[in-house]
């Protein structure tokens, strides 16, 4: 029994100075090894979470240009087509040096860039596409230069003939409206070595108000 005791007293001792030797160390405060060591972990925790994050933020703001360049693609698309649809007039229709037909999808010629049109209002108009600005400009009447679209990398006007109207074995499709094909192109960072993917937007636009 006294030996029993006399380990329960050992033990006490030993806890009391290990927990003496423990409030000794944290008075005392930390070494300027552990303050490095500390300071190195955090160190690479914060550079791992803020690498993280600036992947992502690039992946967004990425993402968001893209869909910003296809939504000025598309609003540009559809206000020339509204231009177009109800115009009076196109000079040089039938001309195939001012606006060349299109000949299907194995065509590689180039569109008209430019268009002189007669509005519905029955003012001159005039759309034209400036390559080295990568702009859409449209003029009405005597007025200024109004830029339409920016970032355009491509705008073709094509004079359109559905697919066999006006041919001999169909008659009946002989004297239909007058159609337009354009076909408007957008890509991020057209010049640099990092390009993003091309977009191209095509609209059939039938002229109501000619012929």
């Amino acid at each position: 029994m006294k030996f029993f005791y006399s380990r329960i007293w050992h033990s006490r001792i030993r806890h009391s100075r290990i927990w003496r030797s423990f409030a000794a160390g944290a008075e005392r405060g930390m070494t300027l090894l552990e303050v490095l060591l500390v300071s190195a972990v955090f160190s690479v925790i914060f550079a791992a979470v803020l690498n993280f994050y600036s992947v992502g933020l690039r992946s967004w703001s990425k993402g968001f240009a893209a869909l910003d360049l296809q939504q000025n693609a598309r609003i540009a698309l559809y206000g020339i087509s509204q231009e177009l649809r109800y115009a009076a007039g196109i000079e040089g229709f039938e001309n195939e040096d001012l606006l060349p037909l299109w000949r299907g999808e194995g065509h590689s010629g180039q569109g008209s860039s430019r268009l002189i049109y007669t509005s519905v209002e029955g003012q001159q108009c005039e759309i034209n596409f400036d390559k080295t600005k990568r702009i859409i400009t449209i003029k009405k009447a005597n007025g200024p230069r109004n830029e339409f679209a920016c970032q355009i990398t491509q705008l073709s006007i094509f004079r359109y003939l559905p697919e066999m109207a006006g041919s001999d074995d169909f008659p009946e499709k002989k004297g239909v409206s007058p159609m337009i094909l354009i076909i408007l192109g957008t890509q991020e960072n057209c010049r640099g070595e990092n390009r993003g993917n091309p977009y191209i937007l095509q609209s059939k636009v039938r002229l109501f108000n000619m012929f």
